[in-house]
């Protein structure tokens, strides 16, 4: 009796400091540092919240019926072919909770895609093996560097620099093609 009690208390106290052994394994976006990142990442979790219901609610009924209509009960399978009401929910539903998951999802690539208002453009070049970044408005105006496939640490931010990300990141930029 004893040991099972034991066994209980252990499996609680490991699943309570599981966390802390998962705290440097991240399986998510990093959270962004624009606002419109923020949102990007929003409707991330917004849709994976709605799949994690989805998949509790069909798997949930599943092993219901499983359970309930199993053959040791000696429990006979109903006839219900053809039934118009079931065939018309499970096409319907589906529908508007795609539908409702389309609304957030738009305004998101919308507001992503608007470069109405940039507050910084920029062009880039391509060439064989090589990138030209040149910026032309906004933040860093005149700024031109070079990119091969490997941009040493130095020539992006400087000899001095740490190479720490900009305390106020651009919003919006437009990209010239």
């Amino acid at each position: 009796m004893t040991s099972k009690f034991g066994a209980k208390v252990a499996v609680v106290v490991a699943a309570l400091y599981s966390g802390v052994a998962m705290a440097a394994y991240p399986l998510n976006f990093t959270r962004g540092a624009t606002r419109l990142s923020e949102e990007v990442y929003d409707l991330h979790i917004l849709m994976m919240w709605i799949i994690t219901v989805i998949f509790c609610a069909v798997f949930g009924v599943m092993f219901y019926a499983v359970y309930k209509h199993r053959k040791s009960v000696a429990h006979n399978a109903a006839n219900f072919h053809a039934n118009t009401t079931v065939e018309i929910a499970w096409t319907v539903v589906p529908f508007f909770i795609l539908l409702a998951m389309t609304v957030p999802a738009t305004k998101t690539l919308l507001e992503v895609r608007d470069a109405s208002s940039p507050d910084i453009t920029f062009k880039a070049t391509g060439y064989q093996w090589t990138w030209v970044h040149d910026t032309l408005q906004g933040e860093g105006e005149g700024v031109a560097f070079l990119a091969n496939l490997s941009t040493p640490h130095e020539q992006i931010y400087g000899s001095d620099a740490k190479g720490e990300r900009s305390s106020n990141p651009p919003d919006r930029f437009r990209r010239l093609k």
